[in-house]
C-alpha cells in the first residue's frame, strides 16, 4: 500500500490520470465479476445496473434532505418505504425513512 497523503494536492489532475489511478488500485480489490467473492456484492445484472447509473445520474446533484425543494425524491422515499413495508406485513401506517449513508 503506497503512502496515505493527509494534505489536499495543490493542483488538480488530468481526468485520465485520475481514472488510471483509480482503476490501479481498483485491480488490487477482489474479482466480483468473475465470481470471486461471497456475500460482498449484490449483482442484478447488467440491465438492472444501466437503470440504476441512469437513475443515479439523473439525480446526482439533489439533496433529499429538503424534500420542500425536491418533492420527487420524497415521492420515491416514500414509495420503497411503502414496498418495504409490505413486504414486511406493514400497512399505510407504517413509516420509515432512508439514508444514504452522506449528511442525513
Amino acid at each position: 500500500m503506497s503512502k496515505i497523503s493527509t494534505q489536499l494536492p495543490q493542483h488538480g489532475q488530468a481526468k485520465a490520470d485520475l481514472l488510471a489511478k483509480m482503476q490501479a488500485a481498483r485491480d488490487q480489490d477482489v474479482n466480483w465479476r468473475e465470481g470471486k467473492a461471497f456475500s460482498l456484492v449484490f449483482q442484478a445484472g447488467e440491465d438492472v445496473a444501466e437503470v440504476s447509473k441512469a437513475a443515479y445520474l439523473m439525480f446526482f446533484s439533489e439533496n433529499a434532505l429538503n424534500p420542500g425543494a425536491f418533492p420527487s425524491l420524497r415521492r420515491f422515499e416514500t414509495e420503497v418505504i411503502a414496498m418495504a413495508a409490505g413486504l414486511l406485513g406493514g400497512d399505510e401506517q407504517t413509516v420509515g425513512n432512508m439514508t444514504s449513508g452522506g449528511t442525513e
